[in-house]
């Protein structure tokens, strides 16, 4: 999908950011603290079946962990030739009855999960009222045996940069991290009128401006 530009101003220097600090007891809450209170939220609800087994960790060294899902034990066949299915080829086994939503969704959901312990890799998660709207969409298919959407039980990332309303859109910048959006970006909106499931924001470099993925909220 191609790369959407934020909805929202990201021209933060170091004196605005100061100044967007938290103050707690009169003293400015450090930045290092804010940052690891971010890492532990995001850490906190990831459900304990989908903590990657002691025996797993460390992995061997490598730089190269694309294919955990494959080849890990950790996924089962079933899961692994879900998330990597095309969008097509989810709604095609939703509407045929060989897969439902809320089993695509939890398998993209843990997929995350463990990507997350990782790499880092997410910033934000919505895996229980994600499972919530992948059961609805099944209970109403159960009914109607008919899709509601072109997107129908389709699990989708969004980058942090992209608002969703409730949620902070940090960019990587500590003095966004707790400051929630008050509404969703408009792809958001048309996701959902796609019935498109939204369960994950990921983390982005610093301002979106750098080749890597770096930055003093979530690290790399």
């Amino acid at each position: 999908m191609a790369s959407v530009l934020a909805e929202k101003s990201w021209s933060a220097d170091a004196a605005t950011a100061s100044e967007k600090l938290p103050v707690s007891g009169g003293q400015k809450v450090s930045w290092t603290d804010i940052a690891a209170a971010k890492k532990e939220e995001v850490n906190a609800k990831i459900p304990s079946e989908w903590l990657i087994p002691k025996e797993l960790l460390p992995l061997p060294s490598r730089t190269k962990v694309d294919d955990v899902v494959a080849t890990s034990g950790f996924f089962t066949e079933r899961e692994i030739k879900i998330t990597a299915s095309s969008a097509t080829d989810i709604t095609a086994n939703i509407v045929a009855g060989t897969w439902t939503a809320e089993e695509v969704t939890k398998a993209f959901c843990k997929s995350a999960a463990v990507s997350h312990q990782l790499v880092k890799s997410l910033t934000y998660t919505k895996f229980p009222e994600a499972i919530t709207a992948a059961k609805g969409l099944d209970e109403e298919f159960a009914k109607t045996g008919k899709p509601r959407g072109p997107l129908h039980g389709v699990p989708v990332s969004l980058k942090d940069n992209i608002n969703i309303k409730g949620a902070p859109s940090t960019i990587g910048f500590i003095a966004y991290a707790n400051e929630k959006e008050e509404k969703n970006s408009y792809l958001v909106d048309l996701l959902v009128e796609l019935r498109a499931i939204i369960y994950v924001k990921a983390n982005v470099p610093t301002a979106m401006m750098m080749a890597e993925t770096v930055n003093n909220v979530f690290g790399m």
